[in-house]
């Protein structure tokens, strides 16, 4: 470089200084593995989140993840008040909120065709699986 330091540490040494880099690299070094990514960095195993299938399209499925949200009820608990009748569990709102969430015949029917592990399924589609549970889904929640 042009411009060069003229006072530093390094100008008092006599000698090479020596380092051991076997205890260096025990010390500071990153252990080489199957656990290691592209970039160097480390992958955690078995901490990623399980693959989530939708059958539906995303809109749809959004649209039906953020009602059930609202209500704030699991799908059994909301199925049992709706096969149940019980008009003190459910709200006013939450039922519009059900109505809108009710699936298609075209949605029952994808949902009912799917031949993978339904635990994967998305919110969304885990709630139709319940509504075919419910005789008469649609005409209880009006």
């Amino acid at each position: 470089p042009t411009s060069k330091v003229t006072t530093t540490v390094w100008e008092k040494v006599d000698h090479e200084p020596s380092l051991n880099m076997v205890e260096l690299e025990q010390l500071f070094g990153v252990p080489s593995g199957p656990n290691q990514s592209e970039k160097g960095g480390d992958i955690k195993p078995n901490l990623r989140k399980p693959a989530v299938i939708t059958l539906l399209d995303m809109k749809r499925s959004n649209n039906i993840s953020i009602a059930l949200a609202m209500i704030r009820m699991s799908n059994q608990e909301i199925m049992e008040a709706i096969h149940n009748g019980n008009a003190s569990t459910l709200t006013v709102d939450q039922l519009k909120a059900l109505e809108k969430a009710a699936p298609s015949h075209e949605e029952e029917e994808l949902v009912k065709t799917f031949e993978g592990d339904q635990a994967t399924l998305g919110r969304a589609e885990q709630f139709i699986l319940e509504t075919l549970h419910v005789s008469c889904f649609k005409s209880r929640i009006e």
